[in-house]
């Protein structure tokens, strides 16, 4: 695959998420859609070359993110977890 269209298969999709997805898209908040496309583009297939279905590549994500998931009973229980664990 050469330089060219590999540039296109990653900046095609990304325009049209610009163009298409997003209402309003401040340049300050940039780097988070480009980073957004970066992580679909790397994990569009697996590493036997089968696409991974977006059920599997949302679990993915979820997993990197760090720490813990919000609590959306008590979204505030993890910090004051965290307050009495650096007190106690």
């Amino acid at each position: 695959m050469s330089t060219s269209t590999a540039c296109r298969i990653f900046w095609s999709p990304f325009k049209r998420g610009i163009n298409g997805t997003y209402v309003s898209v401040e340049p300050f908040h940039l780097f988070r859609y480009a980073d957004e496309q970066a992580f679909r583009f790397k994990t569009r297939l697996d590493s036997e070359g089968d696409v991974i279905a977006d059920g599997a590549r949302f679990t993915m994500a979820i997993y990197q993110i760090a720490g813990a998931p919000v609590d959306l009973q008590d979204p505030d229980r993890r910090e004051r977890e965290q307050g009495q664990a650096e007190v106690g």
